[in-house]
């Protein structure tokens, strides 16, 4: 299951520079979980999760109380796990055409600031174990999903286990909706298929630095976005207004993506809340995205500590 997102309504560029994500349009070609036995179990992880947080915060409490400790008897679950971050090895395939796609080491690092300060507060820490460049002009051209295109390079540069994530930036091909920012799988989709199938494709474009004007999905929020699908994370608007939505309890039903960055979030599923404007598993600009949830931290947690050994 892949998971793959396409931008649209995006400002046309001066002369100087061609503008990559021009005529686009926002969609997803991926299809829903529709696994069940998966969602199930799932859950269950989410509540023992819960339930060893809780049983945490309260020994703190006690702790603190004591006078061990500092205040902590009103940590939340994000809070909590904020305190033992989980680090994640990078291995960043950078994937170009001679000057075309190829990113600098300030390129490199500003992503990577952005990847650790979306995540802060979720409780995990990405480390750059290495960043290797390839060039190859189909690769680098021609990937617009997973395909055999896609799984032969996967199969030629794939490092490490499930733990460490394996990043490729490239000009991804677009598809029939248009300009594509990036995809990834699902942990457990990686399990059923194979490791080579387990990958975060971002559009090198996407990369802060790479475009000196504004396009508003440049400033490094795709690759926030496929990580959380690395973690299992679905997106706000999955099942649309139907049960159980993204199987997060603090996210509200959502109709649809949410386009650009609205000054009002809409309601769009009346009776759950407002939209997810601001969420990161939603589709609007860079500068919108800022937040997961509480519910989706903590799925996020439980995840990677059964399917990818965190």
């Amino acid at each position: 299951m892949a998971h793959s997102t396409t931008l649209g309504k995006i400002h046309k560029l001066a002369r100087r520079e061609t503008n990559p994500f021009e005529g686009s349009k926002f969609g997803c070609g991926a299809p829903e979980n529709t696994d069940p036995k998966v969602d199930e179990h799932i859950q269950s992880l989410v509540k023992a999760e819960r339930e060893r947080l809780a049983d945490l915060g309260q020994k703190l409490s006690i702790t603190s109380s004591q006078g061990e400790s500092g205040n902590t008897h009103a940590l939340t679950d994000s809070q909590l796990l904020a305190q033992q971050p989980k680090t994640v090895q990078v291995v960043w395939h950078v994937i170009h055409d001679g000057p075309e796609g190829d990113l600098t080491p300030d390129q490199i690092k500003a992503q990577m600031d952005v990847l650790n300060n979306d995540f802060k507060d979720a409780g995990f820490v990405f480390n750059l174990q290495e960043s290797k460049k390839v060039e190859n002009k189909e690769w680098s051209r021609e990937i617009s999903g997973i395909t055999p295109l896609h799984l032969e390079m996967e199969k030629a540069l794939h490092k490490g286990d499930m733990k460490t994530l394996n990043l490729y930036s490239l000009k991804i091909k677009p598809g029939p909706q248009g300009f594509t920012t990036g995809f990834s799988q699902y942990p457990w989709v990686v399990q059923q298929r194979g490791l080579f199938h387990d990958a975060v494709v971002i559009h090198y474009a996407t990369v802060p630095g790479v475009f000196q004007k504004d396009y508003e999905v440049n400033h490094g929020k795709a690759l926030t976005h496929e990580s959380g699908h690395w973690f299992g994370l679905k997106h706000v608007f999955e099942n649309v207004c139907n049960a159980p939505g993204d199987s997060v309890d603090d996210t509200p039903p959502q109709a649809g993506p949410s386009d650009g960055c609205p000054t009002t979030a809409p309601d769009t599923c009346p009776g759950g809340g407002v939209d997810s404007i601001h969420n990161h598993m939603d589709y609007t600009v860079d500068r919108c995205k800022t937040e997961f949830t509480e519910g989706q931290i903590v799925r996020m947690q439980a995840i990677a500590k059964e399917y990818r050994g965190l």
